[in-house]
């Protein structure tokens, strides 16, 4: 869930929009924004209180509903170029090595043999030019 707090309106379209993209294949399935300033009436904070509320428990339902994920071509590329980085600069991502090592993706997924196909040769490319230090 993505909270966005201002002391005015003005910027949180953006800010949300700003912060939306998020690294290792995570997702933001909630946005909000919220008022908060200084000298705010009763009656506006309970009324900001309540959205947050409400988008509190629609991420919640999300949350606990079935999600089947399946990561898009440039996540697949951004999977393999991690891998590949973190095997072959193993003295500095020990801990990522040991773990991702062993995984398909980011997270458990089930992935298709082409998903899988387009990671090997990505990371093999990958691997490759940090190895010609061209990384």
């Amino acid at each position: 869930m993505l909270l966005i707090t201002s002391g005015s309106y003005q910027g949180i379209k953006q800010a949300k929009k700003a912060h939306a993209p998020t690294a290792s294949g995570g997702k933001v399935i909630s946005k909000i924004g919220v008022m908060n300033s200084p000298g705010m009436n009763e009656k506006k904070i309970k009324k900001q209180s309540q959205k947050l509320q409400k988008e509190a428990l629609k991420f919640a339902k999300k949350m606990n509903k079935p999600y089947i994920y399946n990561p898009s071509f440039g996540e697949l590329i951004w999977f393999a170029a991690f891998k590949s980085l973190s095997k072959e600069e193993t003295k500095d991502n020990i801990a990522d090595h040991k773990y991702y090592s062993q995984k398909e993706y980011f997270v458990d997924l089930d992935l298709s043999f082409v998903q899988r196909s387009l990671i090997k040769m990505f990371k093999g490319l990958f691997g490759f030019l940090v190895r010609m230090g061209m990384v």
